[in-house]
């Protein structure tokens, strides 16, 4: 998992894009999933790699999966804590 923050120092559109090209380069998109408190990095990571899973980290203490099927519709599906939490 790949957790994407903008500092301000960068372009968001930027590190979206420098953080795919990465997971290309190395055949990493069916490995990797990209996380974010930011819900337009994981919009523009979905329309950017349609493939690559998006984890929408949210301030509470649940984990979600965001799908996002276009660049309009969210869907959230929660994901159950692991055992040991």
């Amino acid at each position: 998992m790949i957790e994407l923050k903008l500092t301000g120092h960068e372009q968001r559109i930027d590190l979206v894009k420098q953080t795919l090209e990465q997971i290309r380069k190395y055949d990493m998109v069916h490995q990797c999933s990209i996380a974010s408190m930011n819900l337009e990095i994981l919009k523009e990571a979905k329309q950017m790699e349609s493939q690559i899973e998006t984890v929408y980290i949210t301030p509470c203490c649940t984990l979600m999966i965001m799908e996002l099927t276009t660049s309009t519709d969210t869907v959230l599906r929660p994901r159950p804590l692991p055992q040991k939490w």
